[in-house]
Formats: structure tokens, sequence, C-alpha cells
């Protein structure tokens, strides 16, 4: 197992890379925040790009806190504005960071991307992940304000977390398969 530091000091040598070059660099994706459009153990092929060149539902990669991460971006970038990501298979928004963090965007994942049905899948669910993400803060907010003395368990906002993540991964799935080059995993 990696260190923190190993994995930061890893991190900023692919972006160093990346600004240098101003090409492409292949890494290998870990965790399982992306599942099911990324799994453990993918190699994907990131490009360094600049935030104003970003759209809604590209993957990219950014430094995180001890190692790069990679997650959808919810939000279209604005000059100098904080990027808003999510994992697809988180149930919470990734904190916002500033554009200089940003490492680059993912082009490849076995197969192209940034044309055909992909970008419009990609978009899909990012918004399906937005909605999911927007209905929790709704629900947990309903509960502080109108439920302040705990009249409502947690447990009601355990079973709405787990009721949105299976009809997000629903719905992801059957995004997935709309695209006919992608094998079910």
């Amino acid at each position: 197992m990696t260190t923190p530091d190993a994995r930061r000091a890893a991190a900023l040598h692919l972006h160093d890379a990346l600004v240098k070059t101003r090409g492409e660099e292949w890494l290998r994706f870990q965790g399982s925040s992306m599942a099911p459009t990324l799994c453990e153990g993918d190699l994907l092929s990131v490009r360094h790009v600049a935030a104003g060149e970003l759209a809604f539902g590209d993957i990219v990669v950014f430094e995180g806190a001890e190692a790069s991460v990679v997650h959808r971006l919810l939000c279209a970038p604005r000059l100098r504005a904080p990027l808003l990501t999510k994992g697809d298979n988180a149930w919470r928004l990734d904190q916002p960071f500033a554009p200089d963090r940003l490492v680059g965007k993912v082009c490849t994942v076995r197969i192209d991307l940034e044309h055909g049905w992909w970008r419009w899948v990609s978009r899909a669910i990012a918004l399906v992940s937005l909605l999911e993400a927007g209905a929790l803060w709704f629900a947990v907010d309903v509960r502080r304000r109108w439920y302040p003395e705990g009249v409502l368990r947690l447990g009601v906002e355990r079973r709405l977390v787990r009721m949105l993540s299976r009809g997000r991964r629903l719905v992801i799935d059957a995004l997935l398969r709309t695209v006919p080059h992608v094998e079910a995993r």
C-alpha cells in the first residue's frame, strides 16, 4: 500500500508531465467511486485541458488532498469559478476545487469518450447524479428545518439514501447498456 505522500508525489508528477507535454498521459483507475462507468484497473487516457474547454458531464482528474481524483464534472466551468464534481457511485458532492487543481480530462477508456453516444450518456449520468445530490440535500434540509427535535429518525434518511442509490445505479446501468460496444461488467 502506498503512503499519502507517495500518492501526492505521483499526482504532482502526473500533473507536471501533462503541463510540460500538453499531451496525453495514461493512468490506471483505482477505487469504486465511478462504478459502473469505470472499474478498478481500467486504463484512462488523460489529456491536459484548460477549465474553459470542459463541458457538463466530462470525466475529469484533479488533485485531491492525498491523491488524484477521477470524478464527473457537474457544472459548466465559468471564469475563475470553482469546479463541482461527484463520483457516479458516490452520494455526496465533492468539495468544489479551484481550476488550478485540474489535472486533465479523461478522453479514452478503452473507447473514445468524446464522440458518439458517450457524450450524451456522460451528460445524462451527470444529470442523474446532480438530481440525486439535490434530492438528498432537500430531504436532509426538510428534516432539519421542520423536525428539529428528532421526530424523524435517522433511519428515514438512510432509507432515502439507499433508495436514491438504487435508482441511480438502475439509471446508469440502463444508460450504459444503450452504448452497443460496452460490455456488461
